[in-house]
């Protein structure tokens, strides 16, 4: 009679059950640290001086002092908003010898604006849709 309680429908019942249940948790889970994210780019593109940094950026890589140079304001403020911007994944760095080379990262940029857009926009919605169905054609 024992045997009956570990029978595999039993087992893969239960184990479907524990599946279900964890799935929302992950998919909550998925979802605020992608909100996390997101505030964190919206965060970082609130300060108009990052902003002007995405600016110069866009041309190419430029060193800290490259990039500190196109402003009146100190070295520490500007690495200041460098790390900002390098913690909400809006731009990438790289050592060369002693100088720190920065780059943007234009498709990280595009995304996170870009969802955070087809979720409270219902025309991005819809051109996200279209789109993916032109991909799948």
């Amino acid at each position: 009679m024992r045997h009956r309680l570990f029978s595999p429908l039993r087992f893969s019942i239960r184990v479907f059950r524990v599946e279900k249940k964890s799935l929302p948790l992950h998919s909550k889970l998925a979802k605020l640290l992608d909100m996390k994210s997101v505030s964190k780019a919206f965060r970082a593109l609130a300060d108009p001086t990052r902003r002007q940094i995405l600016q110069e950026l866009k041309r190419g890589e430029l060193s800290a002092g490259q990039i500190a140079a196109c402003f009146s304001i100190s070295g520490p403020s500007i690495s200041r908003h460098l790390s900002i911007l390098k913690n909400a994944d809006l731009i990438s760095e790289r050592r060369e010898g002693n100088h720190i080379i920065y780059r943007l990262e234009p498709e990280q940029l595009a995304h996170t604006v870009g969802d955070f857009l087809s979720a409270v926009c219902p025309t991005q919605i819809a051109q996200r849709q279209r789109w993916k169905r032109k991909e799948s054609l």
